[in-house]
Order: structure tokens, then sequence, then C-alpha cells
């Protein structure tokens, strides 16, 4: 006769977990599950949004949920990743701004991406490559600056998209 030999697993509360060197509270498997779930960095998206409420003409935009604009507090990388895509708009039709992109300072050498927007009220660029790569830890800022002549933007609001990179190739994924 045969005789199916059944394996008892440890449930993830029973399974200890090794905090010395990581910061987590949990000492079992399911605990540190939950503490990283429950956890403001397991809830961040990190596909920051820029804004300003108003004319934006020559001006430095907003982390969303910042008092202050980008160039006293940038956005803070979290992941080794490459800028893929933006998206753009605001309440004035035909505005006409270039939307300049800094990483690390604000200095005119610190433009690592500018986003010509033409006679739009939206707008979005896709598939911007590899050419922006930023490492976790970099610090990027958002500014409008002005077309003579052109339509003043007014109420931005702006989305950065990106794609984490790292060191194995072919692996990778989409920040969302």
């Amino acid at each position: 006769m045969n005789e199916v030999a059944f394996i008892r697993t440890q449930q993830a509360r029973q399974t200890p977990f090794d905090n010395s060197t990581n910061g987590f509270i949990a000492t079992n498997v399911q605990d540190a599950i939950e503490e990283i779930i429950n956890s403001p960095v397991g809830k961040l998206s990190n596909s920051p949004v820029f804004i300003n409420n108003g004319a934006t003409k020559d001006k430095w935009l907003a982390l969303d949920g910042s008092f202050s604009s980008s160039e006293k507090i940038p956005c803070v990388m979290l992941y080794d990743c490459y800028l893929s895509g933006i998206t753009y708009s605001n309440d004035s039709d035909g505005s006409d701004s270039d939307l300049q992109v800094f990483k690390n300072g604000i200095l005119i050498g610190n433009i690592v991406y500018t986003f010509p927007i033409r006679n739009k009220k939206t707008a979005w660029k896709n598939n911007i490559g590899t050419a922006v790569q930023l490492n976790a830890g970099d610090r990027i800022s958002a500014y409008f600056s002005s077309i003579p002549g052109g339509v003043t933007p007014n109420s931005v609001f702006v989305d950065f998209h990106f794609i984490i990179r790292n060191n194995n190739s072919g692996e990778g994924g989409t920040i969302s």
C-alpha cells in the first residue's frame, strides 16, 4: 500500500525574523510582512507630483504636499531609476513654457532634461529613454521657464514617471 507523507510547515508567525540589521520591530515573518505593508515606505509611490497654484511664469514648482518650492525642498529619489515620462496639465489654454528638470542642485549645469511645452493645456512625453539616470538619494527639482510672448501657464500639475534600474541584466519594473 502506498503511503502519502504530509510535511507540516511552519506558519509565518512561527518563523523567526532577524531584525538586527534592517530597522524592523518584527521578530517573526508574519509581523514583518504586516510592518512593511502598514509602514509609510510601503505606501510611497515615488512618482512625484509637482504643482503650483496660480500663474507659473519663471517659477519653481513645489513637490505636492510640501510648503515650499522644489528649489528648497526637492524630491529625494528612493530608487536607482531612469526618467521615463512626464505628464503635464494646467488651467490655461495654449500655454508656452519649458519644464526644466534639475538633479542635485539648481544651477543651469544641473538641468538634466527640458520638456518644451508649446500651445498646450495638457501634454505628456513618454519613452524618454535612459539618458536621465537617477540614483537613490538624488534630489530633483522642477522649474517652469517662460517663453517670450508665450501664454503663461496657470495652476500647473506635473507628474514624473520612472523605471527602476538595477545591476541585474534584464530585470526591472515600473514605478506607479
